[in-house]
């Protein structure tokens, strides 16, 4: 049988842990697909401004996809209201960043060796895939501002354009998740100790 020690904690985590309705599920799933597909449409869709006078049915893309991100607007907004109905936009807010784990880690290694390097590397990398992700964003979205020809030549370059903005966007998640999980207080060896107190013995010896 279980003492009453080995109770108190897992009763304790179910005590703060807050039930989510079907509702809320709903609501939370329907707000990620919504915010995919309106990112995938209207941000990766070049402006149709452009095209209205030499193909006018463009119009009616327009609308929908107008029609689109005040659909996804919203959904999120009823969404943080749910949070915030169930008291979880605090704990959102306040939740720690996750750190990592790993027992042997290299990342962790470089960082503990060079911690201002490590930091200014995944920042300057960071950086630089958000300009460059930024400004495949702007190709995109101008595309059809100089050139309103439609075809298949045009729109592989199109396709570049997008594929080149989504790798960006992804190593920009990247590199930002490995600076967030590496980047966690410092912490010394034992046998770092045992080197520097050796080393203080010796200098000691010598004077």
């Amino acid at each position: 049988m279980k003492t009453a020690k080995e109770i108190e904690p897992s009763a304790t985590i179910n005590q703060d842990e807050i039930p989510k309705s079907k509702i809320f599920l709903f609501v939370e799933k329907l707000s990620i697909i919504s915010f995919s597909v309106c990112y995938g449409v209207d941000v990766m869709t070049p402006s149709l401004y452009y095209l209205t006078g030499k193909y006018p049915k463009v119009i009616g893309f327009m609308l929908v996809q107008s029609a689109l991100v005040c659909m996804t607007l919203l959904i999120n907004l009823v969404y943080l209201f749910l949070l915030w109905r169930n008291g979880l936009l605090k704990k959102q807010n306040k939740r720690e960043p996750k750190r990592c784990s790993k027992v042997s880690c290299s990342q962790c290694n470089a960082r503990r060796q060079y911690p201002r390097w490590f930091k200014l590397k995944h920042l300057l990398l960071s950086l630089a895939t958000l300009t460059f992700g930024i400004y495949s964003l702007i190709k995109i979205d101008f595309f059809f501002e100089t050139d309103q020809t439609v075809d298949l030549y045009r729109l592989s370059q199109l396709f570049g354009w997008q594929l080149s903005a989504i790798c960006s966007f992804i190593l920009l998640t990247f590199y930002g998740n490995q600076l967030s999980l590496h980047n966690g207080p410092l912490q010394v060896n034992d046998d770092d100790d045992e080197k520097k107190a050796v080393l203080g013995m010796r200098a000691d010896q010598r004077v």
